[in-house]
């Protein structure tokens, strides 16, 4: 007499379910992968530089668009006024008091009678009015990381809605990459259980479970289907002992222990 086969828990659609879930939960994770490598690479690569003496700055207008656009950090270097150090096309950054942030990066343009550096932004129609001194040179374009600046810019222009839905995105990237994969595996935490992945050790425990849940039903089944009972009963102690063995095997097993 042997059991019948345990039903199959989930159906097969419910299982192509679970694992488009799981499939859309590893997309989200390497989205979120992506875009926090990325942030952390232009933060390295804008303040890396200060070790050799170098600068970053923030953009905040878009007079050098579309070369430098807002929010783009400038990585400064220090720079020789003069023709040959300081060449035409070069872009500078000029200390100017009058604009708020107190500084302005344009081009190089070209140099006039008196050696003053006349400069224009890329985006401007003509060249600034004021030449530019050599005191007020204070470097020239290094290096340009683009867009991490951003959040910078927005806050200066009181913009809060982008601002607001970076945070947000940063703390979702950051949340889905920590409550995804945890010391138990893929879908130890967060999103992982929500989708219907259990932890991997979980996995595991549950089958070596119902390994052992099986055996003990077909041990059962045989000590059923030779005895009729399987409860096997010691005279001498008047015990009943629940053993999931044949019954000879318990038997003579009992016998030997009374001895």
């Amino acid at each position: 007499m042997t059991e019948d086969p345990k039903p199959v828990r989930y159906t097969a659609s419910r299982q192509r379910r679970r694992l488009a879930r799981a499939l859309a939960l590893v997309l989200l994770q390497f989205v979120a992968v992506s875009y926090l490598t990325a942030a952390a690479s232009l933060l390295f690569w804008s303040h890396a530089p200060e070790l050799i003496g170098w600068h970053p700055r923030v953009v905040l207008t878009g007079s050098m668009m579309p070369v430098i656009e807002p929010g783009d950090v400038a990585v400064i270097g220090p720079a020789v006024p003069g023709p040959v150090s300081l060449p035409r096309g070069r872009i500078i950054l000029v200390r100017d008091p009058l604009l708020r942030s107190g500084f302005y990066l344009h081009r190089v343009l070209r140099y006039d009678d008196q050696g003053h550096v006349i400069t224009k932004g890329d985006a401007n129609r003509t060249p600034d009015s004021a030449p530019v001194v050599a005191q007020q040179i204070l470097g020239q374009l290094r290096l340009l990381v683009p867009i991490v600046g951003r959040p910078v810019v927005w806050l200066q222009d009181g913009d809060y809605v982008p601002l607001a839905a970076s945070a947000l995105a940063t703390w979702a990237a950051l949340a889905v990459i920590s409550g995804g994969v945890g010391p138990g595996g893929f879908g130890a935490t967060g999103l992982g259980s929500l989708a219907g992945v259990r932890p991997r050790a979980e996995r595991r425990a549950g089958g070596r479970e119902g390994r052992f849940s099986r055996v003990r039903r077909a041990r059962s089944a045989d000590l059923v289907g030779s005895s009729g009972s399987d409860e096997v009963d010691d005279g001498r102690r008047g015990v009943a002992v629940r053993l999931g063995l044949p019954a000879a095997i318990t038997k003579a097993r009992i016998r030997a222990t009374a001895r």
